[in-house]
C-alpha cells in the first residue's frame, strides 16, 4: 500500500541553520547521514529557492507583516512530504511533489513560502517545504496554523483527499495524532545507525588485528575513530535539541497543569458560594422533614395501640360499633 506522507516539525531560531544546511546541501560531505549520496545531490532541484540564506527570508517575511516576536517563538515549520519507494517506481516523483506543492500553496500562502526542495540524493524521493507561520491576521502563530491533534488529522484528511484525485491509489493512512505515537526524529535514527555502523567496523579491525601493529592498522584506526568522534559529537548537538525540545514540552504540561488547577480552585470556590445560598433553605427543609418524621412515627406509634387494643375486643361487639356509626349515632350507648 502507498500512503500520502505529510509531517511537521516546529523550529526555534536555533535549528534554523543546521536545517537549511542539509536542505540546500551546504556542506561538502554528510557523516551523520549515511543516506546521502552526495555524487546524486545534483539531481535535486527546488519548486522554490531562497534568495538569501534562511533567517533573513524569515526575517524579512515577519518584518513585512509586522509580527510580535517573543523569545521562544516558532519562525519556522519544516513539511516533509513523501511517499513509498514503491510508489515512486510506478509514479512520476515530479508531478506528485507538484501536487503536494500546490496543496501547501493553498493552505499557508505561497508568499510565506522559504524554500520548496526535492531531494533526489537519497534512498526515497522527499520534498522539504520550509514555511513561516504567519496567519491571515498577521500574527506568527504556528499554533494557529498548524493546531492541535484534531487539526493535525483534518490536514492529513485534506491532503489526502487533494493528492487522491490525482493518484488514486493512495490510501489514508492512520495519523501520529490519531494512534498517539511518537515519532522519532528521521535524523536521529540515521545518525545512530550511522554511528553503531562505525562502531562495528572498529570493532573488525580490532578483532583482525595482525600480531604487528603497523602503520596501516594505525591509520584504519585513526579514521574510523575520527569518522566515530565527528558523528558522536555532532549526534550528542541533536539529541541534546530534542531534549531541549522535550523539556518545553514537559514545562508547557506543568503550566497547563497549573492553569488547570486553578480552574479547579475557582469552580470550587464558585461552587462553595453557590451551595452557601441554598444551606440555609436547605437546613431548614431537613428540619422540617425530621419533625414531619417523628410526627409520623408517634403517629404510627398510636395507630398501632389502637390496633392492638381493637383485637382484643369481641367481633360482635365491633360490628355493632360499626353499624351504630355507619346509622350516624354518634352518642350510641353500647352495652357491653
Amino acid at each position: 500500500m502507498s500512503y500520502a506522507i505529510l509531517r511537521f516539525d516546529k523550529l526555534k531560531a536555533n535549528l534554523i541553520g543546521s536545517i537549511e544546511s542539509h536542505h540546500e546541501r551546504l556542506k561538502d560531505n554528510y557523516i551523520s547521514n549515511p543516506d546521502i549520496d552526495v555524487s546524486k545531490s545534483k539531481l535535486n532541484y527546488h519548486f522554490k529557492k531562497p534568495d538569501e540564506k534562511y533567517k533573513k527570508e524569515i526575517d524579512s517575511r515577519i518584518q513585512k507583516a509586522n509580527c510580535k516576536v517573543r523569545s521562544n517563538s516558532i519562525k519556522l515549520v519544516d513539511t516533509l512530504i513523501t511517499s513509498g519507494n514503491e510508489f515512486f517506481l510506478f509514479n512520476s516523483e515530479k508531478e506528485y511533489f507538484e501536487k503536494a506543492y500546490e496543496f501547501m500553496c493553498s493552505k499557508i500562502g505561497e508568499e510565506n513560502i522559504v524554500s520548496a526542495v526535492i531531494h533526489l540524493d537519497e534512498k526515497t524521493p522527499h520534498l522539504h517545504l520550509t514555511f513561516v507561520p504567519i496567519t491571515d491576521d498577521k500574527r506568527l502563530s504556528a499554533k494557529d496554523i498548524i493546531g492541535n491533534r484534531t487539526k493535525l488529522i483534518k490536514w492529513q484528511d485534506e491532503f489526502h483527499a487533494h493528492m487522491k484525485k490525482s493518484f488514486e491509489e493512495l490510501e489514508r493512512g492512520k495519523a501520529a495524532a490519531e494512534t498517539k505515537r511518537k515519532h522519532i526524529p528521521t535524523n536521529i535514527l540515521k545518525k545512530s545507525d550511522a554511528l553503531l555502523s562505525t562502531v562495528n567496523k572498529i570493532q573488525t579491525v580490532f578483532e583482525n588485528l595482525s600480531a604487528n601493529f603497523d602503520t596501516e592498522n594505525k591509520d584504519e584506526i585513526k579514521k574510523l575513530l575520527k569518522t566515530f568522534m565527528s558523528g558522536s559529537n555532532i549526534f550528542i548537538s541533536d539529541l541534546n535539541d530534542v531534549r531541549q525540545k522535550i523539556i518545553s514540552d514537559l514545562n508547557n504540561i506543568d503550566v497547563l497543569e497549573k492553569e488547570l488547577n486553578q480552574k479547579e480552585k475557582s469552580i470550587t470556590a464558585r461552587l462553595d458560594s453557590k451551595n452557601n445560598i441554598y444551606k440555609k433553605p436547605f437546613d431548614e427543609l431537613q428540619k422540617k422533614y425530621s419533625r414531619l418524621e417523628n410526627h409520623n412515627r408517634e403517629l404510627t406509634k398510636k395507630y398501632n395501640q389502637v390496633v392492638k387494643i381493637v383485637n382484643l375486643l369481641p367481633p360482635d361487639l365491633i360490628k355493632k360499633i360499626d353499624q351504630e356509626l355507619r346509622r350516624g349515632k354518634d352518642d350510641t350507648k353500647i352495652e357491653l
